[in-house]
């Protein structure tokens, strides 16, 4: 069911990213310049993306990409860096709950003129990432607690729960752009560098352990570990996952 729905969401985010180009392709004259790019916005993503943009310097830019482990790991470190975050054991939940999740940008911008510089505002969803996680590293973040003496076998057999969630976000970014390099005629090779920020304004996490087979008392016990573990994560997520981004591609381009 989950890689139904994965290749579900992958086929409804790719569509406005696929409408762009060829709409772009389909009438240059109208649309003076199109761009392909290999794109990365750490911590944010790392993936590929289209952007139109007319005489008049307007533009929209769509990306897709998945956001690997490591750079949740950095996200972390950056907010932990600031006073009255998270800890290590929260880091350790997030990153278990979004690494490797699908993303999703689309944005508005201008550039102007005669120069490099641009902006662009716009939306990111970030959603069917996520792993398995320990009954142990939640009960110790949320403070509710598994009575395992109720169930003999936890203890020869821990049980995974698995964490995912969906984040939805705003982000604002200003950058500078390159032509490093005419290939043919009216071909470019780019570069596009950027400094920005995200705010994640809503989320959603699930957690779900597979206890099945255990004691009603038992399945009741990690049900409200669970409601406790994703109210924790979603308060995290709209409370301190606002990161700044740093933003690299690498493009062709054709006028």
């Amino acid at each position: 069911m989950k890689k139904v729905l994965s290749l579900t969401m992958i086929t409804m985010l790719i569509t406005p990213l696929t409408m762009i180009v060829g709409g772009g392709v389909a009438s240059l004259e109208a649309t003076p310049s199109v761009r392909l790019e290999l794109t990365s916005d750490l911590p944010l993503q790392l993936g590929g993306s289209a952007m139109v943009e007319t005489d008049q310097g307007w533009r929209l830019f769509s990306s897709i990409g998945i956001m690997p482990s490591p750079y949740v790991e950095l996200s972390n470190q950056v907010i932990m860096l600031i006073p009255d975050t998270y800890d290590e054991a929260t880091a350790q939940l997030i990153n278990d709950t979004i690494q490797n999740s699908i993303v999703w940008r689309i944005m508005g911008g201008w550039k102007a003129p005669n120069i490099g510089f641009y902006t662009h505002i716009g939306y990111s969803l970030v959603t069917l990432g996520g792993g398995a996680s320990t009954a142990a590293l939640i009960e110790g973040i949320t403070g509710e607690s598994i009575e395992y003496e109720r169930d003999p076998r936890s203890n020869r057999s821990p049980i995974e729960i698995d964490a995912e969630a969906t984040l939805h976000l705003l982000g604002v970014e200003l950058g500078w752009e390159w032509r490093l390099k005419e290939l043919k005629p009216k071909r470019w090779l780019t570069l596009r560098a950027a400094l920005g920020w995200s705010y994640t304004f809503s989320s959603v996490a699930h957690l779900k352990a597979d206890v099945s087979d255990r004691k009603a008392v038992v399945q009741e016990a990690y049900q409200k570990l669970e409601r406790a573990g994703e109210v924790y994560l979603v308060d995290t997520f709209e409370t301190y996952v606002h990161p700044p981004t740093i933003s690299l591609a690498l493009g062709y381009q054709w006028d």
